[in-house]
């Protein structure tokens, strides 16, 4: 599913097995995506522990799994740098739609000539209004209004656990996705055990009991 190159000298560890029935189970492949460890964690390792929540699209295993999220509201936040426009309101909604929902900061650049002033957005010619950007203040020559989109995301629900650790040190990286199962939460790592409640059935098929 994934294949890297070059060749790397390891030093084997027994996998911990988070299973409390090992005859109970259904598992499948699956690609972890390397974003789901922002920062080396165990030494100079990347590593997503065995447990982890993870949302896994079954159309496509091809689609790397990523952690479970809560829902993101649609935002717009306005900064403004000059000597003459003080503030700036944005509605969120009407930037979203001028920007076809594209997240990043967009800058507006003032420009100003005898009585006239002209907005510009990487070199073209705008109309703050049509953003739903509402300055305060005159705007003075050079004057910049910077604006911090994120469009809204639907929450995403983790339906699979990960069997083994994975390393991602490196990237990507194939891993083992438990759709069903019933885990043991006392051999998670305690960063794991914060993210799952005991139960029957709380992550897709998979249940959760301290033995």
């Amino acid at each position: 599913m994934l294949n890297r190159s070059g060749i790397k000298k390891e030093t084997a560890t027994a996998p911990v097995q988070i299973l409390a029935n090992v005859e109970m189970q259904a598992a499948c492949g699956c690609i972890v995506d390397d974003s789901m460890v922002a920062s080396p964690n165990v030494g100079n390792k990347k590593i997503v522990k065995a447990g982890t929540p993870i949302a896994v699209d079954f159309s496509d295993l091809s689609t790397p799994v990523t952690a479970s999220k809560e829902a993101v509201s649609e935002s717009a936040t306005a900064t403004v740098t000059g000597t003459g426009v003080s503030a700036a309101s944005v509605t969120a909604a009407t930037f979203g739609t001028k920007v076809s929902g594209i997240d990043g900061t967009y800058e507006f650049v003032a420009s100003v000539e005898d009585t006239t002033t002209t907005w510009e957005l990487d070199g073209t010619t705008v109309t703050l209004s049509d953003y739903g950007i509402t300055p305060t203040g005159t705007a003075a020559d050079g004057d910049k209004i910077s604006v911090a989109y994120v469009s809204a995301k639907a929450a995403i629900n983790a339906n699979a656990v990960l069997l083994h650790d994975v390393d991602v040190t490196s990237g990507d990286a194939n891993g083992t996705a438990l759709f069903f199962g019933i885990v043991n939460i006392n051999r998670l790592d305690t960063s794991v055990q914060a993210l799952v409640t005991p139960g029957v059935n709380t992550i897709g098929a998979v249940s959760f009991i301290k033995a």
